[in-house]
């Protein structure tokens, strides 16, 4: 049985689908297909993993007008699977039409020249054998098999056309990123931004929070011990016209809510229709301060934050 190391869309800070996914694909039809990202990453830290799947949705989403990601999955060098369409919905990585209803698709986030490390590949194997597992066609090949392309890249395509072999390899660390506190919004519930004022966005569905950073239906992300995190959020907005700017920042306070100062912030600009951005910092936070996100809102109008994740992590 297939044992995927599974990021799920929650964890790596996944924006909504745009329009209701499709279930419109069958693929016991056709299998499952492997890309690659077709940019040169290098040898990149986990810690940027997140970072590069969320790039990739961004780029499809606003870059091509597409509902998600394209890709069932993607795949990153230290062999974690990202979930994207996942299972039981229809792809838009594979060129082609039929493709897209049949087959699965499967990014290793990898480009030209990068190293094919033995985790990757057994990433992608254990990824492919997992949608086999559920439903797929125990058939396999590369986006250049649906496509005139060069994905993905002549030597995974060739270690797929091998029929995927893996050297055996000692059980996987656990993953270096450790999610500490992720929180979200409801989606039914809008939080306005008024003319001129700064708001933080409250946040009243715990994703995860084991160690009690967050109290209940607050702003506030309070760590437990000091030290360098990795803060991360995403935002919503509505209502913020073209040409027009707010600010995003991750504000620090102290134990009773006081504002002490802005830890990071940068603006965002709005393009005439619904705006979605997020903000990323790595920060030391010391003990008994607090780090919420905000909206700085400079307009004369309101604005609305219709949907948010407010992550930490190390």
């Amino acid at each position: 049985m297939a044992d995927i190391r599974l990021v799920k869309r929650v964890q790596w800070g996944a924006n909504p689908t745009q329009t209701p996914a499709s279930r419109d694909i069958d693929p016991s039809r056709g299998g499952v297909t492997v890309h690659y990202e077709g940019t040169r990453l290098g040898d990149y830290p986990h810690s940027r993993c997140d970072d590069l799947v969320r790039g990739i949705q961004r780029f499809h989403i606003d870059g091509r007008g597409w509902a998600d990601i394209a890709y069932s999955a993607c795949v990153c060098r230290h062999g974690h699977t990202y979930e994207g369409r996942w299972l039981n919905h229809r792809t838009a990585a594979n060129g082609t039409t039929p493709a897209n209803d049949s087959w699965y698709a499967v990014c290793a986030l990898v480009g030209p020249g990068d190293t094919l490390t033995d985790e990757l590949l057994h990433g992608i194997r254990a990824t492919v054998e997992y949608f086999w597992e559920r439903g797929a066609r125990r058939r396999v090949n590369g986006h250049r098999d649906h496509f005139s392309t060069d994905c993905p890249g002549d030597a995974l395509y060739s270690w797929v056309r091998r029929g995927m072999p893996v050297a055996p390899v000692s059980p996987p660390d656990p993953d270096p990123v450790r999610r500490l506190c992720v929180l979200g919004t409801p989606s039914s519930e809008l939080q306005p931004v008024a003319a001129g004022a700064t708001e933080s966005v409250e946040y009243r569905v715990e994703h995860l929070d084991p160690d009690g950073m967050h109290s209940a239906n607050g702003s506030s992300i309070r760590p437990k011990t000091p030290g360098d995190y990795s803060i991360w959020a995403r935002v919503t907005l509505d209502g913020l016209r073209r040409g027009d700017r707010v600010r995003l920042r991750f504000s620090r306070h102290d134990t009773a809510g006081g504002f002490i100062e802005e830890l990071h912030g940068e603006e965002r600009v709005g393009h005439g229709a619904t705006l979605h951005t997020g903000l990323h910092t790595i920060d030391r936070i010391p003990a008994d301060r607090m780090i919420r996100f905000q909206i700085v809102n400079p307009n004369p109008y309101e604005v609305t934050v219709r949907e948010s994740q407010f992550r930490l992590a190390r």
